[in-house]
């Protein structure tokens, strides 16, 4: 199904797995659009993102930037962090104090788009399709590699209003409902301790 938006042709489709895609779109020769739906099931309680959490950081969300991922068959977004706060992280000794960050860049996998050759491809996941920037918000975070990504995938970030968590940014339902409408800064020291813990409790 092709739909005209602002005067672009693009085109929904299933992505061969075996194409990147720069060469998904010189072959269709119309900007694309992957869709990816909310994952099914039971979502996870909060304990389990806690258990796949290395950091824990506030701040508030900057512009993002969408890229090719090395093999150039997805899409990563990068939401720099302005002003961030380290909560935890357990390979910084003095993590248990909190304090300025010098940068974190929380990184997205898919969402956002890419213009490669005139030509447009955007991936929309249901999940999470964009961080609001400008929103403060909490990040329970995981290192992988150089990046950090969210905990759980698409679990670990919440939005922060008046000192109290709105809600998940996640749209998957009824995940983390008993965080709603909390104190954000006791809500993290909770987190903290849990994570501590853990991490403690695996040496």
């Amino acid at each position: 199904m092709a739909l005209a938006v602002l005067g672009t042709v693009t085109t929904s489709y299933a992505q061969d797995p075996r194409s990147t895609i720069p060469d998904a779109l010189a072959q269709a020769g119309v900007s694309l659009s992957r869709h990816t739906t909310t994952p099914s099931g039971v979502a996870p309680d909060i304990t389990r993102i806690l258990r796949d959490t290395d950091v824990i950081v506030r701040g508030t969300i900057g512009p993002p930037r969408t890229y090719l991922s090395k093999d150039e068959k997805d899409l990563y977004t990068d939401y720099p962090l302005i002003n961030p706060i380290v909560l935890f992280d357990p390979g910084v000794s003095s993590s248990r104090t909190p304090g300025l960050a010098p940068g974190i860049t929380v990184t997205i996998f898919g969402g956002g788009t890419v213009r490669i050759g005139g030509l447009t491809f955007t991936s929309k996941p249901d999940a999470l399709p964009e961080l609001p920037t400008g929103a403060e918000a909490l990040f329970l975070l995981k290192r992988v590699g150089d990046q950090y990504q969210l905990a759980g995938g698409y679990y670990g970030a919440f939005e922060i209003t008046d000192g109290q968590l709105k809600r998940p940014f996640t749209t998957k339902e009824n995940f983390a409902d008993d965080s709603r409408g909390a104190s954000a800064s006791a809500t993290a020291e909770t987190w903290v301790a849990a994570i501590a813990k853990l991490h403690q409790e695996r040496k």
